[in-house]
């Protein structure tokens, strides 16, 4: 018994059995993956800052997210400035039903159907255009990376220091092979230290911005495509692909060459590690990649 205030003698409130209070907090927390009525049909993830943590992971409550999403019957897209061999871990780290997925990578060059395992877009930089791109970068004293399907292939011949081991992952292959300096890629890649990838976004001639796509996808790397790839432009033609519209995509990413999908997407998210220049491009902002960003969003705009 408890005693009220004027003195009087009440009985204490029964105590739910722990067992009961489980399966209500349960039941309630299953009530949360219901779909909201204005569910979006496409979800655009960017991956390294996004949906990865900063030690390349996915969280746990990440997963769980995108998952209700599939069973739901979403389609995940996961947009990267990687290659689609770059991509395929993170598939496969997700365990994703093949139907609901597709991949743009090299920033929008190819789009990839996992169902189907054919591309529905392969936008190529030409072997002239990689000549072109290559002889600017040396008269400018840089190394340019011919971005191949097993990595980064850069002539062997050349006196430029090959310094993106310092500020990348990316394996790089050093070759005077003409067929592989001849092939058509998805795009080509500076990679210096900051100071110097300032130095050439500064200085690139209109001759090289006019005429290829280019952006500066992570603070060491500056990326070339064929001129109007983005992850934007990507999105828009497998919308049209799916006959999905623009008002029924959300988009998440952190960098730069993710802009675009920000702005294209109904809308679009900016993580909470992005610079100010993506999160002007955004209609929301999450939290960081390193404190569930993606499961917020997904929970926030997706689920009840």
């Amino acid at each position: 018994m408890d005693r009220c205030s004027n003195g009087d003698l009440r009985a204490r409130p029964a105590r739910r059995p722990e067992r009961m209070r489980t399966i209500y907090l349960f039941c309630r927390y299953n009530k949360a993956v219901k779909m909201r009525p204005d569910m979006y049909k496409l979800v655009a993830l960017d991956l390294d800052g996004t949906l990865l943590t900063t030690d390349k992971k996915i969280t746990a409550r990440t997963r769980w997210a995108i998952h209700q999403l599939v069973e739901q019957g979403v389609i995940i897209v996961l947009a990267s400035g990687r290659t689609l061999t770059g991509i395929q871990g993170v598939i496969n780290a997700l365990s994703l039903d093949s139907n609901n997925v597709y991949v743009i990578s090299c920033n929008g060059a190819q789009i990839w159907s996992a169902s189907t395992q054919h591309f529905i877009s392969n936008q190529l930089l030409q072997a002239g255009d990689v000549h072109c791109i290559r002889q600017w970068g040396c008269r400018i004293g840089m190394v340019c990376y011919a971005q191949h399907t097993s990595g980064l292939v850069v002539e062997v011949d050349q006196d430029i220091p090959i310094r993106a081991s310092r500020y990348s992952h990316l394996s790089i292959h050093l070759t005077a092979d003409e067929r592989l300096l001849n092939t058509p890629v998805p795009k080509v890649m500076f990679i210096d230290d900051v100071e110097t990838i300032d130095y050439l976004s500064e200085r690139l001639p209109a001759e090289i911005k006019n005429k290829y796509q280019c952006v500066r996808s992570e603070p060491n790397y500056y990326e070339m495509m064929v001129k109007g790839v983005n992850k934007g432009n990507a999105c828009r033609i497998l919308a049209t692909h799916l006959d999905i519209l623009p008002a029924d995509i959300l988009a998440i990413g952190n960098e730069r060459n993710d802009c675009e999908m920000l702005r294209f997407a109904g809308r679009g998210i900016a993580m909470g590690n992005a610079d100010d220049v993506v999160k002007r491009c955004a209609d929301d902002i999450t939290t960081s990649n390193d404190d569930d960003g993606v499961a917020n969003a997904i929970e926030r705009f997706c689920l009840h």
